[in-house]
């Protein structure tokens, strides 16, 4: 190996050196960051804490209850120092945002409760007239009526599916919502009549005794 060849060695030698130290140091630098900024979150921000769930689900109609909540700053009770954002309408099916705050020393924390009004209740459909009817072999089924009513979306009646097929009448209506409803009608076919004698002539006869 000549001279130049083990410069060119010794040069890449220090450079990769170089490089592993430099990668040591932003990483050395990395980890103190996290560790100087953890230091930080823990003792100079304000914390709060949200009682019960994070994400709530409330039937539709259902008066919402605020869970509670707490504030504290290095380790003193600041919850009187929280103010909340947002509303929750439970007459509405939808998600709502409530958002709690603190500020303490120019540095606010927020988080945020999403509440969710769901409406999980099947509309009701009422038939008029029976459920099951009796008819003889070649009747021609007449709809009796129906109306069909929802707890969210009120009058569903004109929503209503009808199907009719091997002599069971289906009615189906789903809401806003998704939640579907169904009932039926039975149709029997039934042969309770008589036959029907029909007479010719007059309903009455009169015979005399022939006389020799």
């Amino acid at each position: 190996m000549n001279s130049n060849d083990d410069y060119i060695e010794k040069k890449v030698k220090k450079e990769k050196k170089l490089k592993y130290k430099n990668i040591s140091i932003i990483g050395i630098s990395f980890i103190s960051f996290i560790f100087i900024f953890s230091l930080f979150y823990i003792f100079f921000v304000p914390k709060i804490t949200l009682n019960g769930k994070t994400y709530l689900k409330i039937e539709y109609g259902d008066s919402f209850n605020e869970p509670g909540y707490s504030a504290s700053y290095l380790g003193k009770d600041i919850t009187d120092k929280v103010w909340i954002n947002g509303k929750v309408d439970t007459t509405k099916v939808g998600i709502y945002d409530i958002k709690y705050k603190v500020r303490k020393n120019k540095i606010t924390t927020t988080k945020t409760r999403k509440v969710e009004i769901v409406d999980t209740v099947k509309p009701v459909i009422t038939l008029s007239g029976e459920k099951n009817i009796n008819v003889c072999p070649t009747y021609e089924f007449e709809e009796s009526g129906y109306n069909a009513f929802d707890n969210y979306d009120g009058d569903l009646t004109d929503k209503v599916k009808v199907d009719i097929k091997d002599d069971v009448v289906t009615y189906t209506v789903s809401d806003s919502s998704g939640n579907k409803a169904t009932v039926t009608r039975k149709i029997n076919r039934v042969d309770n009549e008589a036959p029907i004698i029909t007479l010719k002539g007059g309903d009455n006869y009169y015979i005399t005794e022939k006389t020799e």
